[in-house]
């Protein structure tokens, strides 16, 4: 699990302040596997317990999906053909984390 969320997060952390067309393109990549990885940290049982996986460990792994969801919608936005390339300067990778916070 480690080999597919660090690299994931660090890849979003380490982003440029104005990803190029094709840093968003892999952004999303990244943050679609960060998404993916929240989702199997929710599968039951990953926690070595007596019981469900406790609460704590679930809203942990609820906010990094959503938060590598957030980062989705954003680089979706940020590539869309449709958009003229001044529009998609506009988003940035401040953007990204604005979008994830509740």
């Amino acid at each position: 699990m480690s080999s597919m969320t660090i690299p994931a997060s660090n890849a979003l952390f380490g982003a440029s302040e104005k990803p190029t067309v094709q840093e968003w393109a892999e952004l999303r990549k990244q943050a679609l596997a960060l998404s993916e990885s929240g989702t199997l940290l929710l599968a039951r049982g990953r926690v070595k317990s007596k019981s469900d996986n406790p609460p704590d460990w679930n809203l942990a792994a609820t906010s990094m999906r959503n938060a590598a969801q957030a980062a989705i919608a954003v680089a979706m936005k940020a590539t869309l053909i449709v958009f003229p390339p001044r529009t998609r300067e506009k988003y940035t990778i401040q953007s990204v984390f604005a979008a994830a916070r509740p």
